[in-house]
């Protein structure tokens, strides 16, 4: 009996140290992110709307000899906190994509109908600038992963050519530009995300963010300062 209950003072004493050990480990755990850190990050983002939709435009114009060009959206992002949970975020992106084509135009001339077979052309590059704000969520903070949540608006800005045997089409005026380009034309451009960044040093971060706006999946490395 004497055993049994020298065992039992045994395995309290053990899980007690081994308690006050785990909570002096998590009170000395201090977050990298801290009111006036900097962070200035590289991100890639996916996927190219612009281009991906194009192919949708192509079998609606029944194109042949078709050719798909550009690249995804990449940027440059600073932030920096206001608080230990807030912060402000300058963001720039960049991307392009265009196409080549043929497509044959039925047209009545001089009274008979005929058959025209064109060749078409655009480049399209499209620049965004947004001021936000990050919320990072310390409740949900373990061991330097960290999750964020952030809203952001801007400007929006491209430059764009195109060519075309056919003086009466216009890309500028079809669908595509309109809707299926990403809302080329909106004077404004805006982002809602969530996603989460990791220090594995204690100045190097990674990130990964999904949402709504452009990019829809955006991911890089970022330096702390």
């Amino acid at each position: 009996m004497k055993k049994i209950k020298t065992l039992i003072c045994l395995a309290c004493v053990t899980f007690s140290s081994l308690a006050m050990a785990q909570d002096e480990e998590e009170s000395s755990y201090k977050s990298p992110m801290q009111k006036g850190n900097s962070i200035i990050s590289v991100s890639f983002g996916y996927p190219n709307w612009g281009k991906f939709n194009l192919a949708q435009e192509f079998n609606y114009l029944n194109a042949t000899n078709t050719s798909s060009s550009g690249f995804a959206p990449m940027g440059i992002t600073a932030e920096h906190m206001l608080s230990k949970d807030i912060s402000i975020s300058f963001a720039g992106f960049v991307n392009s994509y265009g196409g080549k084509w043929q497509a044959n135009k039925e047209i009545f001339n001089n009274g008979e109908l005929t058959t025209e077979n064109h060749q078409y052309e655009f480049s399209l590059i499209r620049y965004r600038f947004l001021v936000g704000l990050v919320y990072n969520i310390s409740e949900l903070e373990i061991d330097n992963f960290l999750f964020y949540c952030g809203a952001a608006v801007g400007a929006n800005n491209f430059q764009f050519k195109e060519s075309s045997t056919d003086n009466a089409w216009r890309l500028r005026n079809s669908n595509y530009f309109t809707w299926d380009s990403d809302n080329i034309e909106l004077p404004i451009s805006y982002r809602v995300n969530l996603g989460f960044r990791y220090f594995f040093k204690n100045n190097m971060v990674a990130h990964f963010d999904a949402g709504i706006g452009v990019p829809s999946i955006n991911f890089g490395l970022g330096y702390k300062f």
